[in-house]
């Protein structure tokens, strides 16, 4: 819902009065979101700290009216399924890593993509 957007914005930023983050805050926000489950608990899994953009599957996350040649309406959502394998970091990786260079995941993509090694994904679609 587009209506909601303003209030995910204010939800991620920073703290007004004391202009720090606040987890509180998403959490609030999302708790009156039951269908943001699945996705919060991704990303406060090891899933949410995927080695690279090429180590992870992907999704459009909203549905998608298309329409055939008949005239027939489906509703579907596509999902890329990585063809390098999941690959996330643990708590330690994280703080190795991505404390250090928080744009590895660009670096790890350019770099392979430089040196001929393209990423593949397959790509499903749910109707």
């Amino acid at each position: 819902d587009a209506i909601k957007f303003p209030d995910m914005v204010h939800a991620f930023k920073p703290d007004p009065r004391t202009n720090l983050d606040n987890d509180a805050r998403r959490f609030d926000f999302f708790s009156h979101l039951p269908e943001s489950t699945r996705t919060l608990t991704l990303l406060y899994s090891n899933e949410g700290t995927p080695l690279s953009y090429r180590n992870m599957d992907g999704n459009s996350v909203h549905a998608y009216k298309l329409i055939n040649d008949k005239g027939e309406v489906h509703y579907v959502k596509f999902h890329w399924k990585t063809r390098q394998g999941i690959k996330n970091l643990d708590p330690q990786q994280v703080e190795q890593i991505q404390g250090k260079d928080y744009s590895h995941m660009t670096q790890d993509l350019v770099t392979a993509i430089n040196h001929g090694d393209y990423p593949k994904w397959d790509l499903y679609i749910q109707v």
